[in-house]
């Protein structure tokens, strides 16, 4: 004890005094990933795009992206200076003096003549004016084309800016100024004011010029044409690097911060903001967010000017209460510090050995006991410097009189004796006090333990006590005790507090609840339209209900709602609280006071449709768009110009059906495989809907267009008529090549008969008859029963073969040797034959028409040989190729004119009936084949006789 009382007379005197109240801000790099804590110049264009010009080079950032410009052309990416023209190009400056402009999606370079340093350029409506070491060129802005050079001798260029289309500079203590008609002027007004370098700004109708050393501590304002009007004293800032008009309040950057200088109050005294920034451009943005960047901390974005942060470095705050001079706060370090409202002065109180953080503090105004818990529950009177400790690890507690506290720790729930209390002091909590007492700890009663008790609330009007535990929750009296049910099941809650003579419950899953009665508990999350399971901690302050979603606190009074926006989200805060006019917040390094008077609404987050690809090939969709059957899968980019809320909700609808959410995180839309037809493509943020909207058409394709399919009907008419026509003339074709086949059948078989009847002819008989009775009348049985026998065999044989439609070649050239041997008996004894037959044919597996050759073997015999004299011979060979059978028959006989001639003397109207009818008979046949029967005849001629000498056949008879 006699260490901690020497603590707290030591901690008494001040620690520290904080850099004062500073406007609420977010950083960007902690927002989102920006590449550089080195920022030269920021700026927004007219769509609502950022542009940084930073150490990294020129970035465009959307709120969700960054996008980094590199020229081809580009001797140092550093810069700054950057500038929107009147046809949406954005330019920028090097530190080298050369200028760089964004055309589409291009960093391009401006060709220039040498720079004499990093001298700002000026923009007109209708001229780029660009310093050079011989003077200011203009270049004509449309075409960038450069249009007159002005001459000025520049020793040492300082500083140029543009007023109403007119180009000031000032280089050698002189400032010029170039007219829209190029013509210049100059003031001499520096000659002998010994400044540094100076830098000349626009403002309102006027000009100002402020040193980079602040020799003089002043501002001079110029008119339009140069003439001197005041000076303006400011006697903050003893280094300058630049300056901006921000609110009609001139806006000074330094190491130091940024100076803002109300040239309408004189006597004001500059207001610093960020002391700790190297101050380079600020800028307030279509939301009126103010924009502050620097070289050293990157960009803090400060939603308005009105909200006051205040650091508590170095300590790492835990929670805090409210006191009437000021607050008192808890850190992670087992630190008790009290401050002032604003957190300049503050004072250490307490801190234990173990640096165990402090998560629990209470603190009431009539009462000076400080009660707080950390490495176990500590209740320290600020009267007497006192401090009692105990090892219990109290979550929450609560004042039911002067004598006891009720309180919930790890362990039990119970009662705690206040230490200023006495013991005779009457209380209707005695005799559960007593009955219930620990002899270890005289001060705590454990009404229920081997639990873990999470919060406490004291309803008073009806002396009840209620305990959130691990096991349910508990109403305790001093004659009772009994545990709240709900349908019939334990209610398990985290947090109760009682507002007026509610008892609200919030459970684990973060959502509230009323208290109706013992058995009957009522969710108000929809009656008061807070979000399921978004709230993460309540408070009550006796008339209001502290209610902390995950982007508002809600302020419930019994009856309404009434709901703050948060400026960061509510994970990052510690603890919070609602006064008259202030909401404060305690986060991990800052206490923010936010004013809860009704400000003015932020306008509505930008959308903006970027880029429109179909099937990957960018389109241009500003006007209504045709794509063809094929660029039927859509992509669209867009971005959300929002920079501080990222969570805005934009929808999107098609064809005016029902709108869609898009996801927060996402900046493109794909459609793939879109059908054919019309589109109309609408977005909304929130309830608003965005102005830019895409029209386009997927055509359909040819084979599903009206033509297409009238075409295809007629085509298949048109098929279906030619089908069945051809068949009907397939049809028809069948039955002509059915009744040709039966006329053929018919003509074959007449043919065949014929055939017959020319190997069977009378002639043949009567010759044959003949020479049998010939063979009787002489006497010779033999010959004649030989010549009978062989007569008969041929006879059967043709008879059979003329109902064949094939023959083997056996049995071919069985006929034809029975044929010639009967000829020969009547031939004289000079008459012979052969027959001729390759070796490996198979005579008994080759087929071919019947009785094919005998009608050319009877011609050679009747018309060739029989008028021959001499010997007479007749050959017969057969060859087989593939397959087909060659056959030749050669006769040495008269040859054909000589015969041709004898039978016109013998009978002038002899017909070749045998040759006539086999003739027919192949044309009838080749009619059913493919590859057909081919006859040649050749007559063999004796030069040196000069006569013919035989006649030679041969047939190619496919087998």
């Amino acid at each position: 004890m006699r260490g901690i009382g020497l603590l707290i007379f030591f901690t008494t005197l001040l620690l520290c005094r904080a850099a004062g109240q500073q406007p609420y801000a977010l950083n960007l790099q902690q927002l989102t990933d920006l590449p550089t804590k080195h920022v030269y110049c920021i700026y927004q264009d007219h769509k609502g795009f950022i542009w940084l010009a930073t150490e990294e080079g020129l970035f465009s950032y959307d709120g969700f992206t960054y996008t980094n410009y590199k020229a081809e052309i580009q001797t140092t990416v550093v810069g700054s200076n950057i500038q929107e023209d009147k046809y949406g190009r954005i330019w920028y400056q090097n530190f080298d003096g050369f200028l760089y402009y964004v055309d589409g999606d291009k960093l391009r370079f401006l060709p220039q003549n040498p720079p004499p340093d990093f001298i700002t350029f000026g923009l007109t409506d209708t001229h780029l004016f660009v310093v050079q070491k011989k003077g200011v060129d203009s270049y004509d802005l449309r075409s960038l084309h450069l249009t007159k050079t002005i001459a000025i001798p520049i020793e040492r260029a300082e500083h140029a800016t543009v007023l109403n289309q007119e180009f000031y500079l000032i280089s050698d203590n002189t400032m010029f100024r170039i007219d829209e008609q190029l013509q210049l002027s100059s003031s001499h007004f520096f000659a002998d004011k010994k400044l540094h370098v100076k830098y000349i700004y626009p403002y309102k109708n006027t000009l100002y010029v402020a040193s980079k050393r602040n020799e003089t501590k002043q501002l001079y304002f110029f008119d339009n044409r140069l003439n001197y009007i005041k000076s303006v004293p400011i006697p903050g800032p003893v280094h300058i690097q630049g300056s901006d008009v921000v609110d009609n309040k001139i806006w000074l950057h330094t190491p130091q911060g940024v100076f803002v200088v109300d040239t309408n109050d004189e006597k004001k005294t500059e207001v610093v903001l960020f002391p700790e920034n190297s101050s380079s451009k600020v800028i307030k943005d279509y939301q009126d967010n103010y924009w502050f960047a620097s070289l050293n901390n990157g960009v803090q974005i400060v939603p308005n000017l009105v909200d006051h942060m205040y650091h508590v470095q170095p300590f790492l705050p835990s929670t805090f209460s409210l006191t009437s001079k000021g607050f008192l706060m808890g850190t992670e370090k087992g630190e008790l510090i009290e401050a002032d409202q604003q957190f300049n002065h503050r004072k250490l109180i307490y801190s234990n050995k173990e640096q165990l953080p402090i998560y629990y503090l209470y603190h009431d105004q009539k009462d000076p006991n400080i009660i707080i818990s950390d490495n176990g529950f500590s209740i320290i009177n600020r009267h007497n410097r006192t401090t009692k400790h105990f090892d219990i690890a109290v979550k929450e507690l609560v004042p039911l009189d002067k004598k006891y506290y009720a309180i919930a720790a790890s362990g039990f729930f119970g009662l705690l004796l206040n230490p200023n209390a006495h013991d005779d002091m009457p209380s209707i909590w005695d005799r559960l006090f007593y009955l219930h007492r620990d002899p270890r700890s005289p001060s705590i009663a454990a009404l229920k333990k081997g639990i873990r008790a999470k919060s406490v609330c004291y309803q008073a009007e009806q002396q009840r006590v209620f305990f959130a535990t691990n096991i349910g929750t508990f109403a305790v009296q001093p004659q009772d005790e009994k545990e709240i049910m709900h349908m019939g099941e334990p209610f398990y809650a985290k947090s109760i507090v009682k507002l007026d003579n509610l008892i609200l419950l919030l459970d684990s899953k973060g959502n509230l609840h009323q208290l109706k009665s013992d058995h009957k508990i009522e969710n108000l999350n929809g009656r008061l339209k807070i979000p399921a399971g978004t709230i993460s901690k309540i408070k009550s302050t006796g008339k209001e209900l502290l209610i902390l979603g995950s982007t508002c606190i809600f302020a419930f009074n019994g009856l309404d709602v009434e709901q703050f926006k948060l400026p960061l989200n509510s994970s990052h805060i510690r603890d919070f609280w609602i006064g008259d006019q202030t909401l404060t917040l305690l986060t991990d390094s800052h206490l923010l006071k936010i004013s809860n008077q009704p400000k003015p609404p932020k306008k509505q987050a930008i959308f903006r449709i970027e880029r429109f690809f179909a099937n990957g090939i960018p389109k241009d969709w500003k006007t209504p768009l045709t794509l063809r059957h094929q660029e039927n899968t859509v992509t669209i980019t867009f971005s959300i110009l929002e920079f501080i809320n990222k969570n805005v909700e934009v929808y999107y609808r098609i064809n005016r059906k029902e709108w869609i959410l898009i996801n927060t995180q996402a900046r493109s839309l794909a459609f793939p495989s879109l059908a054919a037809g019309s589109y109309l493509l609408e977005f909304k943020i929130h309830d608003q809907l965005a102005e830019q909207q895409i029209r386009f058409e997927v055509k359909l394709p040819f084979w599903k267009k009206w033509w297409f399919y009238l075409s295809v009907c007629l085509l298949a008419a048109g098929i279906v008529f030619l089908y069945f026509r051809r068949q009907s003339n397939l049809m028809k074709q069948q039955i002509k090549l059915l009744n040709e086949k039966v006329t053929l059948e018919k003509k074959l078989g007449k043919s065949m008969l014929a055939s017959i009847k020319s190997q069977m002819n009378p002639h043949f008989f009567y010759n044959a008859l003949n020479t049998i009775q010939a063979y009787i009348f002489t006497n010779d049985k033999q010959r004649a029963n030989n010549y009978l026998s062989k007569f008969s065999k041929l006879t059967r044989i043709i008879l059979e073969m003329s109902e064949k439609e094939t023959v083997s070649l056996q049995e071919e050239i069985v006929a034809i040797q029975l044929y010639l041997e009967l000829e020969k008996m009547r031939f004289s004894t000079n008459f012979s034959y052969e027959i001729l037959l390759e070796n490996d044919m198979d005579t008994p597996a080759i087929e071919f028409p019947p009785m094919l050759l005998q009608p050319y073997i009877e011609n050679a015999l009747k018309h060739g040989l029989l008028h021959k004299k001499g010997d007479k011979t007749l050959l017969i060979s057969f060859r087989k190729k593939d397959d087909l059978m060659y056959v030749s028959i050669a006769d040495n006989g008269i040859g054909r004119q000589r015969s041709k001639a004898l039978n016109a003397l013998k009978n002038k109207s002899h017909k070749s009936f045998a040759t006539e009818a086999n003739m027919k008979r192949l044309e009838i046949l080749n009619k059913e084949r493919a590859r057909k029967i081919t006859v040649t005849i050749t007559d063999n001629y004796d030069t040196a006789a000069e006569y013919n000498c035989g006649t030679k056949v041969e047939l190619v008879i496919p087998i």
